[in-house]
């Protein structure tokens, strides 16, 4: 029997809230984490509960089948994340696959099927050594003569906090000639946390 699978929104009848669970590492953190599957066709169906990823085999699942009647808009199911001492750090993930299992077909069977699978990750964000920042720039566009804003996320990614962060910056033209520079005000941004430096 081979399953073919179709990742789907929550437009179609199976669905799953929330997307993504973010969770901040701890050592031997044990937490269990929800989620709803959601039958928007309002129909009996037999659903297979999966995990996949690198954080797979730290996840327990409380039951590997469920069947949900056409009565039910929902259902509450949950996870079980047993994380271990230590992990490589950076963002760690897994993926929980929701899977419309066909209840009309004999596993024995010689066939190829298609199904619908909705996915809810979770998303672990283990600290670097020391400090470690994450950073990015948004500029947002300005009418002619108005002043650009300079928006800067600054994620303290480290075991320790950024106490004095800022940004330097210089401005070019299109032919590489240095047309501006300027220095925004510094921000502490504790581990774990994040903070924008904006500058217009």
């Amino acid at each position: 029997l081979i399953m073919c699978m179709f990742m789907v929104g929550s437009v179609y009848a199976l669905g799953v809230s929330p997307g993504r669970k973010t969770i901040d590492f701890k050592p031997g953190l044990q937490e269990t984490v929800e989620f709803e599957i959601i039958n928007s066709g309002n129909k009996d169906m037999k659903i297979l509960l999966t995990a996949q990823g690198e954080l797979a085999e730290y996840i327990s699942l409380s039951s590997g089948e469920v069947l949900i009647s056409s009565s039910e808009h929902s259902r509450t199911m949950s996870y079980n994340l047993n994380l271990p001492g230590s992990l490589k750090p950076g963002l760690r993930t897994a993926d929980v696959f929701i899977m419309e299992i066909p209840t009309n077909v004999d596993a024995s069977s010689s066939a190829v099927l298609a199904t619908l699978a909705v996915v809810t990750q979770v998303y672990v964000n283990v600290p670097y050594p020391g400090k470690f920042a994450e950073a990015d720039l948004v500029i947002y566009d300005a009418n002619q003569g108005a002043d650009v804003q300079f928006v800067f996320p600054v994620i303290s990614r480290g075991e320790f906090d950024l106490t004095d962060v800022k940004a330097n910056v210089d401005v070019y033209n299109s032919v590489g000639d240095k047309i501006d520079s300027f220095n925004t005000q510094s921000v502490a941004v504790p581990s774990g946390e994040r903070k924008e430096i904006v500058y217009s």
